[in-house]
């Protein structure tokens, strides 16, 4: 019985995505090496940005970015990639601007380096 609940437990962990590689390599909140020579700018109302989001290694870290970029510097049509280590997103017409670089600055502190395409 014991046996039998210990391999349950072994398995379920196992089939985990972040279990395995992507647990193990997620970004702990060190940071990201940042690129001086990138400067972003805002955003002004309406306009979009492409970035670069690397460190991403399972639906967790997507779900962080989208989140912080969503959530915290309020962007719209946030979609992120995982697979192809890209964030797209646009700033509300509604506002005057929105500011890239902090955004760019914060990922970056949670682990995911990023830059502007």
């Amino acid at each position: 019985m014991k046996s039998t609940l210990l391999l349950s437990l072994v398995t379920l962990l196992l089939s985990s995505a972040c279990a395995t590689k992507a647990l193990a390599t997620c970004p702990t909140g060190d940071k990201a090496p940042v690129n001086a020579s990138v400067q972003p700018a805002s955003l002004k109302g309406g306009e979009s940005a492409n970035l670069e989001v690397l460190n991403m290694h399972c639906g967790r870290c997507t779900a962080k970015v989208r989140k912080a970029l969503r959530e915290d510097f309020k962007f719209e049509e946030v979609k992120v990639d995982l697979d192809s280590k890209r964030a797209s997103l646009s700033c509300p017409a509604a506002q005057k601007s929105c500011d890239l670089g902090a955004a760019i600055q914060a990922l970056n502190d949670l682990g995911y380096a990023t830059k502007r395409l």
